[in-house]
């Protein structure tokens, strides 16, 4: 999987999966802006990233569900590269609590940076791709917006299937541009996030996922090795891995 020339967009790149993203990306061959509202974690890693890799990184601040900072970051990413050919939608949040319990501004947080970001940062991307013949954009969804749901979860189970089925009308939308959008679907992996689940609910994820193994995954399914696939949600119960999601691609291939 190499990406020389290829210009990357990542949202949430500053920590837990997206910081992998960044950095598989980086090491092979990209140039990366990480648009995270965590800006001092982000140029960090931009700044570590060029020292270590000779890779020209970029760190925007910015807020995936305000439309005028997503606006300025692509603005930015286009005057610094000239071009973005991949964009991977990775940011997002969890709020726990029972649907009957939860406060509507936590419900709408939820929402607005799983949701809306993921609209708001592919259609202002996606208008650029459109103008340079194509592009990948790769959504980061969730196990936990499929299935039967989890009790407690609400809204955050709601949003990630809401990313999915999102997923799958820009793929149809985009396609006649030769925008191929997907989506993946990892379970319980190691973050931050995950801690403050584990904080706040208890439990055993002792199988969770490597952030590292995540990222392997996404960057192939933004490779060229993904081909023409698109409209797709990849999982890999009960963990996401490159072996996993190279079974599925291929799979999916044979499909289209």
């Amino acid at each position: 999987m190499r990406f020389d020339g290829r210009t990357c967009l990542v949202t949430g790149g500053a920590k837990g999966i997206g910081k992998a993203v960044v950095k598989i990306l980086a090491r092979n061959g990209a140039n990366v802006a990480i648009f995270d509202i965590q800006f001092e974690k982000a140029k960090a890693l931009a700044d570590s990233l060029q020292r270590t890799m000779e890779r020209r990184l970029l760190a925007i601040s910015g807020n995936v569900s305000i439309r005028k900072d997503v606006e300025n970051a692509v603005q930015e990413v286009m005057r610094e590269f000239g071009r973005i050919d991949i964009l991977i939608n990775n940011a997002g949040i969890w709020s726990g609590g029972l649907i009957v319990d939860m406060k509507e501004d936590d419900w709408d947080a939820v929402f607005d940076v799983n949701v809306k970001g993921v609209f708001l940062t592919s259609q202002a991307v996606a208008k650029v791709m459109m103008k340079h013949g194509g592009g990948r954009i790769l959504n980061i969804a969730s196990a936990a917006g499929k299935g039967g749901g989890t009790e407690g979860w609400g809204a955050y189970c709601a949003s990630k299937a809401a990313v999915i089925m999102l997923t799958k009308v820009m793929a149809l939308e985009l396609k006649p541009y030769r925008i191929w959008v997907n989506s993946l679907s990892p379970g319980a992996t190691k973050t931050d996030l995950l801690r403050r689940i584990i904080d706040t609910e208890g439990g055993d994820y002792g199988y969770a996922a490597r952030p590292e193994d995540v990222a392997e995954a996404a960057a192939l399914l933004v490779s060229e090795e993904a081909g023409d696939v698109t409209g797709e949600d990849f999982d890999g119960p009960p963990r996401v891995d490159l072996k996993s999601i190279r079974r599925l691609l291929l799979e999916a291939k044979r499909r289209s």
